[in-house]
């Protein structure tokens, strides 16, 4: 006859809907990039609406790390290039403060024409590199 108790080496399930653990976890990391007009720290109209959902999602967390890094395409010198850079990530980082998001949670970095989304030669316009990278985590 067999015996109507589990064995101990077969435990019965625990029923546990983990509900508590996955409310612990942290956010996901963001990283999103927004694009600028040429030659300007304006936002492109697209960029100027994908904006909008990053920033409020920063403001959904509970303390973010929000790193800002400027870049711009190769069509300017790159002093010039360098100042347009540091421009578009202080424009992303005031719109940030201005929202409600802490100014010690926002590093911003200015890359210049020195690592191009697309790598193109000197003096080319190109929208994928006037940009400004947004990681969140």
């Amino acid at each position: 006859m067999l015996s109507k108790e589990p064995p101990p080496f077969c435990p019965a399930p625990i029923a546990d809907t983990f509900a508590e653990t996955d409310q612990a976890m942290p956010l996901a990391p963001i990283y999103k990039q927004l694009y600028f007009i040429f030659d300007s720290d304006e936002l492109t109209e697209q960029s100027r609406r994908d904006a909008e959902a990053i920033y409020q999602a920063v403001l959904e967390r509970d303390a973010p790390e929000v790193l800002v890094t400027g870049h711009t395409d190769t069509s300017g010198s790159v002093a010039l290039n360098d100042a347009l850079s540091k421009r578009r990530a202080e424009a992303v980082r005031e719109d940030l403060i201005e929202i409600g998001v802490k100014p010690d949670t926002i590093r911003t970095f200015y890359k210049g024409e020195s690592e191009p989304l697309i790598d193109t030669g000197d003096g080319v316009k190109e929208l994928r590199n006037r940009r400004v990278e947004i990681n969140v985590r």
